[in-house]
């Protein structure tokens, strides 16, 4: 049996790291950018930027063998389109239905 405070727990420390992937990636200024070192196995992006197109970052990351990129927003996939498939990401989560559980079926 698992422990519910326990999955809670690592569901909270999954997503504060994967939300401070997206804040450095966020902060960058486009693909010009310098590279985070060590690059991520997968990042957790959101599509509106303040100062970007999440659509042109996850390009940009998922060129040339980039990480995994999963988007996100709190919007639904639909009000989308084609955007997410044809921007390289593996997938998509709306912020309402992200969970760790979520992020983990998308980037295994």
């Amino acid at each position: 049996m698992v422990d519910f405070v326990d999955v809670l727990l690592f569901d909270v420390l999954l997503l504060v790291e994967l939300l401070l992937v997206e804040l450095l990636w966020a902060n960058a200024r486009g693909a010009d950018a310098a590279p985070m070192t060590p690059a991520p196995d997968a990042v957790l992006l959101d599509v509106q930027l303040p100062d970007l197109d999440g659509f042109s970052v996850a390009t940009a990351l998922t060129a040339n063998g980039g990480p995994v990129v999963v988007l996100v927003s709190s919007r639904e996939a639909e009000d989308y389109g084609r955007r997410i498939a044809a921007c390289g990401a593996r997938g998509f989560i709306a912020k309402r239905r992200l969970t760790a559980a979520a992020f983990a079926a998308l980037v295994a």
